[in-house]
């Protein structure tokens, strides 16, 4: 899944069609994928004027998780990707 095509958004897709519960527990490197996506699909949201409520879930759930493994450059770039960088405590 990590190692899939470069614009390719599926762990996304599959994350949100799931229960989106409990993200952590499918490992570090899942994570730092579905945050690149979540990036480019927010914008894309953006665009078309869509809800964001379901990115914002995932956003909540990853955040904790990269400043917990001492990653605060990825939860910053992330959180900037979704304009809530005003979150960060």
């Amino acid at each position: 899944m990590v190692a899939g095509e470069d614009d390719s958004n599926e762990a996304l897709v599959y994350c949100l069609q799931g229960s989106r519960r409990n993200l952590v527990t499918w490992g570090h490197e899942y994570l730092r994928a579905l945050a690149g996506q979540i990036g480019k699909e927010y914008e894309s949201r953006i665009e078309k004027d869509e809800p964001l409520e379901d990115i914002n879930e995932l956003v909540d759930q990853i955040i904790p998780e990269f400043i917990n493994h001492n990653e605060e450059p990825e939860a910053v770039d992330l959180l900037l990707e979704v304009e809530r960088l005003d979150s960060l405590h």
